[in-house]
């Protein structure tokens, strides 16, 4: 009796990784990318730099506690010049001494220094704020390059792919041909070095697609072996942008940009650094009190061997009279750095204003290369097929079917490059318009 064994080898179905398309991949490095903890902590110091001088205003409270043990030393007595009378002790001997003092202390006028000192802290964390939102702006923008680019890469790759096969196929009828002696051994070698070329070109594109992926793995957090497929294509819902006079969009950007905002804040803050500096030429002016319990209190003479309490108020002025020109050193410094700040916000609005009249134009100009690129695929198609169909009836050579097949794969590669272009500007000119992500 013969058995027969049977061997059930497990079938591995390796899972299809889910499709990414930008605005996930963008949400993802703002979740997960250092640039964001790097903006969100600074920002988090300007606001704790504002809750810090903000609290400089307010009254201030202190207490003090201290202890003492001295060494034994006779107490200071006097002898009246009268018979029988005792020693009369003027200070005692105290060696253990204690005591706790509770202060308060509010300025009243201290030159404007400390309301300067806010405003500038406000203004600052202002600009943080803004200079975060710009951070993420620009990671947002990485990002979408990434995506087009590596997209772009695995389009190439799809092209050079399909072309290969196209000249493969081509090759096996151009050595049939060659077996039968109606193609020459040149004819042969011809296709081989086109088939070669683009074999070449498919390798680097796919090492171009790999590496494009790695970037793109990079920003958002995977690990870079990661294997990502695009949800989305360069000509998938490529829609125009509503029109808009320029001189609209150059006015939306100026307002909308994070940072050119962030720099107008720090023009703020500088304006309010020049406020606070100048106080040097006022006098300061703080009321003060305090109450003293202690053992012994240094107010009641003689001193005695119990705690007691006491208080005391005030007024304090201080006033720097001559200071050598340090206040007014320090409010020149502050005054070119505001001269500083509105150069800066100048030479960004100028750059503003270039960057979203290029982007337009290369966003208009680039939909209809997009156009133009899609009519030389459909003419490089047609005419492949009809230099096929000549070639198939003896009336073309071989050579007219490689030039047809070299111009349906630069035309098909222009298209690529054309649809990814298209959208890396449009992602610019929303970055320019300060859109946020």
């Amino acid at each position: 009796m013969k058995r027969f064994v049977i061997f059930v080898l497990p079938v591995l179905v390796a899972a299809q990784p889910a499709p990414v398309s930008v605005r996930s991949c963008i949400d993802a490095a703002l979740a997960h990318h250092p640039i964001v903890r790097v903006a969100e902590a600074r920002q988090a110091v300007a606001e704790a730099r504002l809750d810090e001088t903000a609290a400089a205003r307010l009254p201030q409270v202190r207490l003090n506690a201290r202890y003492s043990q001295l060494s034994h030393v006779d107490p200071t007595t006097i002898q009246l010049p009268i018979p029988g009378s005792q020693p009369i002790t003027l200070f005692p001997s105290i060696d253990q001494q204690s005591g706790v003092r509770v202060s308060v202390s509010q300025p009243l006028f201290t030159g404007f220094r400390l309301s300067g000192a806010e405003d500038a802290a406000r203004a600052n964390a202002a600009s943080s704020s803004e200079e975060a939102a710009r951070d993420r702006a620009d990671l947002a923008l990485q990002v979408e390059q990434a995506y087009w680019s590596w997209v772009q890469a695995l389009e190439s790759v799809e092209v050079l792919q399909r072309a290969l096969t196209q000249l493969a196929e081509h090759e096996r009828i151009v050595q049939r041909l060659s077996d039968q002696g109606l193609a020459t051994s040149s004819d042969v070698l011809n296709v081989q070095v086109k088939r070669s070329d683009v074999d070449v070109r498919l390798i680097e594109a796919r090492t171009n697609s790999v590496l494009a992926m790695m970037a793109l793995n990079n920003l958002v957090g995977n690990p870079l072996e990661t294997v990502l497929t695009p949800a989305e294509r360069p000509l998938d819902s490529l829609q125009a942008r509503p029109a808009t006079g320029m001189d609209a969009l150059v006015a939306h950007a100026v307002e909308a940009r994070p940072d050119l905002r962030a720099l107008q804040y720090r023009r703020e803050m500088g304006e309010a650094t020049v406020t606070a500096s100048r106080g040097g030429w006022f006098p300061q002016v703080a009321l003060a009190a305090g109450y003293d319990y202690a053992r012994p209190n240094q107010r009641i003479i003689p001193p005695k061997d119990r705690y007691d309490g006491t208080w005391d108020i005030g007024l304090t002025l201080q006033w720097n009279v001559w200071d050598w020109m340090t206040t007014a050193s320090q409010s020149a410094q502050a005054q070119a750095a505001v001269r500083q700040t509105e150069a800066g916000i100048e030479q960004l609005t100028n750059s503003v204003r270039l960057e979203v009249t290029q982007y337009v134009r290369k966003v208009e100009d680039g939909r209809e290369l997009v156009r133009a690129a899609q009519m030389g695929v459909r003419a490089a198609e047609e005419s492949r097929r009809i230099a096929g169909e000549k070639f198939d009836r003896g009336t073309s050579s071989t050579t007219d079917v490689l030039d047809a097949e070299v111009a349906l794969l630069q035309a098909r590669l222009a298209l690529t490059r054309a649809g990814a272009e298209v959208r890396l500007n449009d992602a610019r000119l929303r970055r320019a318009l300060g859109e946020h992500p």
